[in-house]
């Protein structure tokens, strides 16, 4: 079999996070005149009450699961479930400045909305990891460190699709070497029947499939 399609075909893609993520409260009717734009005092206010409602949604969550007998170390990382709350949030602000035409508050909703997609992406692809290969390799992995003795499907997780797959089975039999980036600075990881037998890390970035669950996206 070629060895990149048996790569691929063991490409695991992450789960969706699930539980309670905390939600908005419905927008308010619309006044007759558009709102004010708050001022910096004010949007602090605000947003420390949001963060108030999370937390109290949080612990609620957190005793419900204790009623129920969940195993708390499956639930979401609080990081995720914060990021997602906000966001929630964030599009709401936007859907509002859109209505009115505040187009600059829109913009600067629109960025922060970015920050939170990128903290929701990488602490729901961190919880993923931890899940799969336990708290201390999942940790490492969401750190890129690949280490001798590691399997191919912790690499795949950590890295996603190898950007080249040379096969060495010619000279040496189940040997193959992943290169993930550029030749100068990319990474090179040597397996050896699918452990990994050495590796060098260079510039790395997310895995492909960290994006591709519901939650990392408005849409």
């Amino acid at each position: 079999m070629n060895p990149l399609t048996w790569l691929l075909a063991k490409l695991r893609r992450t789960s969706t996070p699930s539980g309670l993520i905390p939600q908005p409260s419905a927008l308010t009717p619309v006044p007759v005149t558009p709102p004010a734009l708050l001022t910096e005092a004010e949007r602090e206010a605000r947003q420390q009450q949001r963060n108030l409602d999370f937390e109290l949604a949080l612990v609620e969550d957190f005793n419900q699961a204790l009623r129920e007998g969940r195993n708390l170390a499956d639930e979401p990382p609080a990081e995720l479930l914060r990021a997602m709350c906000l966001l929630r949030y964030n599009w709401a602000d936007q859907e509002q400045a859109r209505q009115w035409g505040q187009w600059a508050e829109q913009l600067r909703l629109e960025v922060e909305a970015q920050a939170l997609e990128a903290a929701a992406t990488y602490h729901g692809w961190r919880h993923s990891l931890l899940q799969s290969f336990g708290h201390t390799i999942g940790t490492k992995l969401s750190q890129h460190q690949i280490e001798p003795g590691m399997t191919l499907d912790m690499v795949l997780a950590a890295f996603g699709t190898p950007t080249q797959v040379q096969d060495l089975s010619a000279d040496n039999p189940n040997l193959y070497i992943l290169r993930y980036g550029s030749v100068e600075t990319g990474s090179v990881i040597e397996l050896h029947y699918g452990i990994v037998a050495r590796a060098s890390v260079g510039s790395v970035a997310f895995p492909e499939h960290v994006y591709d669950w519901p939650g990392a996206s408005s849409s």
